[in-house]
């Protein structure tokens, strides 16, 4: 009978086709294929396809977060194509978002952390793009305290890289900007870290917030350093800064929007030792990697 089949037409079977609201499911399915990484890659790339054509602002609160979740466990995938797409997918949908992304400000800087360790440009350049769009969307303040909670990670290198991301927030917007006595406190830890490399940035940063700050203004940063210099790894961390402080040049951006130290390592400099004038801050550097307390 034909009544039979027009009666299915009242349910909505394009929802219930939609996982989160967004993927078809088959889709959602190959996205998942661990058997064939092929398969994952194809389907990143239509996902990437799909989110161009995305409108979130029909899309419920909790899909969007369920969504941002299975990007952030996409982002463990041991392929390197699967994980550069699903970083785009990220940027794409945080550019979609605009600023409604500051409610799903905490996810997506989840994401993104999970991909610091990673050091291949093509990925830096990546999630370098999420973290300015963040900083445009909601400030630059917001999105480093979030950030800098990844100060603790066990990985030295998003350590480092979260240090990183400071200071070119801090060369990229005015100093008005940012709650420069809080930033201070918060990257303190850094200065003492257990890695040469996180100290070196650590230093760095400091002479940043320093310029920020401007002249005379300087004492809470000293407060700040106070504070590491008691710990039991601390000793000699204050002459350091002040070293750092007194050479006078800061770190600068480069073109792709990375940060270029103004003091060579001297592990670094071989052969060109003339760029690096021994001081205070190198042999704070230089003296061996510090156990954390």
């Amino acid at each position: 009978g034909s009544h039979m089949d027009a009666a299915p037409c009242v349910v909505n079977l394009s929802s219930s086709n939609l996982k989160f609201e967004i993927i078809p499911q088959e889709l959602h399915a190959r996205l998942l294929d661990q058997e064939d990484y092929k398969n994952r890659t194809q389907a990143v790339e239509e996902l990437k396809q799909l989110l161009g054509k995305f409108n979130p602002s029909s899309t419920p609160h909790a899909s969007l977060v369920g969504f941002i979740s299975l990007l952030y466990n996409l982002l463990d995938d041991s392929n390197f194509k699967v994980v550069h797409g699903t970083l785009q997918v990220l940027h794409l949908l945080v550019i979609r978002l605009g600023e409604q992304v500051q409610q799903f400000l905490g996810p997506v800087i989840a994401a993104s952390v999970k991909v610091l360790a990673d050091n291949k440009l093509v990925i830096k350049q990546e999630y370098m793009k999420i973290f300015l769009k963040l900083m445009k969307e909601v400030g630059p303040q917001r999105v480093l305290s979030l950030l800098l909670e990844n100060l603790k990670h066990k990985h030295s290198r998003v350590r480092e890289e979260v240090v990183n991301i400071c200071i070119c927030s801090l060369l990229t917007y005015p100093s008005e900007d940012f709650d420069l006595p809080k930033l201070s406190f918060d990257l303190a830890p850094a200065l003492v870290d257990s890695k040469r490399r996180v100290r070196q940035a650590a230093l760095e940063a400091f002479a940043v917030l320093a310029s920020s700050m401007g002249s005379g203004k300087t004492n809470v940063l000293f407060k700040a350093v106070d504070t590491v210099e008691l710990q039991d790894n601390g000793d000699g961390v204050m002459n350091a800064v002040q070293a750092r402080l007194a050479r006078k040049t800061l770190p600068r951006l480069t073109e792709q929007g990375f940060v270029e130290y103004a003091i060579l390592m001297p592990s670094s400099a071989q052969g060109r030792s003339s760029h690096l004038a021994h001081g205070a801050d190198t042999d704070w550097l230089m003296s061996g990697n510090r156990t954390q307390s």
